[in-house]
């Protein structure tokens, strides 16, 4: 394994807008971790999986570590599913949810497919609504969200298992209102937090 990593995915790992002042990014933070190693950062704020394939994975550096971290931004365009508050059965939610997880399985699966260096890979963390929405807008959304998250992290984890690669489990890292810039984004805390993993994984 070479001292180069490389960051692909989304604002789970491109948190820079959202950390202010002296704050810092996931990015830096590794920065301050690895001084023998170079950090690679070619996740992109919004990046859905289908971004991760077209955008990213070019001419990535033989041997070089990954730490990945996508899905959740598929997550979020399809949220109208759990706004929906018309009276459904559980069969039926879940004949509503059903298409949504077979396009996502069927993405992630294409992304690991494309990588052939060692990975760590993030599942999906659940959301702050609860601490960070003032308006109430999803906050009452925020139980059903939960549920959502577990099933698509199911899948994240069984093709991660199947992929050979490794797997960070942000649930378990994300537990603090503090974790959190806002409802959905890693604040300097989050970001250490999931920088200290990688830095434990790499070594």
């Amino acid at each position: 394994m070479n001292n180069h990593l490389i960051l692909l995915g989304d604002s789970i790992i491109d948190n820079n807008p959202y950390v202010r002042g002296t704050d810092l990014p996931v990015e830096k933070h590794l920065k301050k971790m690895l001084p023998d190693w170079s950090i690679e950062k070619r996740a992109i704020d919004g990046s859905v999986i289908e971004d991760v394939i077209n955008l990213q994975l070019r001419d990535l550096k033989k041997g070089s570590p990954i730490a990945l971290s996508a899905g959740g931004n598929n997550l979020l365009k399809s949220s109208g599913i759990i706004q929906d508050d018309a009276k459904m059965t559980f069969n039926q939610v879940m004949k509503t949810l059903k298409p949504v997880i077979e396009s996502f399985e069927k993405d992630y699966e294409n992304l690991l497919n494309r990588i052939q260096s060692p990975a760590l890979c993030f599942t999906i963390y659940n959301p702050a609504f609860h601490h960070y929405d003032d308006t109430n807008f999803m906050s009452p959304y925020q139980e059903a969200c939960e549920v959502t998250v577990n099933i698509f992290n199911d899948i994240i984890q069984r093709l991660v298992l199947k992929n050979g690669f490794d797997l960070l489990e942000l649930r378990a890292l994300f537990t603090e209102k503090n974790d959190y810039a806002n409802s959905i984004e890693p604040s300097h805390q989050g970001g250490e937090k999931i920088a200290k993993f990688i830095t434990h994984w790499l070594s």
